[in-house]
């Protein structure tokens, strides 16, 4: 064999080498920290920056449609509203379900819509809203008490 054929095939397999190195540390550090990437959607609330919810009050009946922007296809979440004490406002309380432990899905952001009303004979009634647990606001566009919420459009530009 020649000697430019030995070498080359020295590097093949010192890269070959290389790649499963740095490929078995990455299995590594993924095996020990499972959850991270969980536990950082948890503690940061920046993927719901913008929640655009329609808001309508009608018939003494306050009304939320949005749209929430899940991590996962297979995450669900919860939407109520809370009554607290006299003189404090209700809370929206909007909660992200962590996913089954062991089950596998794509990590692709998922829109997934919520409706929620609320009797109230103040039509100006103020809400707290909190996502997991941590305050947040919503983007709201009002819908006149003429239109049906369900069919109303947001056009948002930007």
């Amino acid at each position: 064999m020649k000697k430019s054929t030995i070498w080359t095939i020295i590097v093949v397999i010192i890269a070959i080498l290389l790649i499963g190195i740095f490929s078995s540390i990455n299995a590594k550090e993924e095996a020990e920290n499972p959850n991270s990437r969980e536990e950082a959607m948890e503690n940061d609330n920046n993927d719901f920056e913008n929640i655009n919810t329609k808001h309508q009050y009608k018939d003494g009946e306050h009304v939320f449609v949005g749209t929430l922007n899940l991590p996962t296809p297979c995450n669900s979440f919860n939407a109520e509203v809370i009554n607290h004490e006299e003189g404090e406002n209700p809370e929206i309380k909007l909660t992200v379900n962590d996913l089954v432990e062991g089950e596998i899905c794509a990590q692709v952001i998922t829109q997934k819509d919520f409706k929620i009303t609320y009797v109230s004979d103040n039509p100006n009634q103020l809400f707290d809203v909190t996502l997991n647990g941590s305050p947040v606001e919503l983007n709201l566009f009002e819908v006149s008490p003429d239109e049906n919420i369900d069919t109303v459009e947001l056009f948002i530009k930007g």
